[in-house]
């Protein structure tokens, strides 16, 4: 749905080209199960990853656990290993709705650590965060 709604739309744009050269880029060849495929990896592009530090930033001010935080000290990676039970557990899950972005989350606040994300989007892609605590936030 995605590949042939706003993404195609996406392309008609007046900076289409360079949305499609861009995403053309992003992709790499690969093998899955033996049959030729091409695949992106969203934790490369630093676009996608800035996007993911404005999200995190958006819903620890939404949750209360800080406001203003800069972008500097939110630290964001593709997670590429499962999250133990016992640590998801600990944390607060929500959704606005599941099937686009669901997150789990939990306030550290140790001096060093203000919190710390998982986010997946589309059931499919997850992402890890780290908000570090800045100098007015500690006393």
């Amino acid at each position: 749905e995605l590949w042939t709604g706003p993404v195609r739309r996406s392309f008609t744009k007046v900076d289409g080209l360079r949305r499609m050269e861009e995403l053309a880029e992003q992709i790499v060849p690969t093998e899955v199960d033996g049959q030729p495929r091409h695949k992106i990896y969203p934790g490369r592009d630093p676009a996608t990853v800035r996007i993911v530090r404005k999200i995190v930033r958006g819903l620890v001010h939404h949750h209360g656990l800080g406001t203003a935080i800069p972008d500097e000290r939110v630290i964001a990676e593709v997670l590429t290993e499962p999250v133990p039970n016992a640590i998801l557990s600990y944390m607060r899950h929500e959704h606005r709705d599941p099937q686009i972005v669901d997150y789990f989350y939990a306030p550290i606040q140790d001096g060093r650590t203000n919190s710390f994300w998982l986010i997946r989007f589309f059931q499919r892609i997850a992402f890890k965060a780290r908000v570090e605590e800045g100098e007015r936030d500690v006393e």
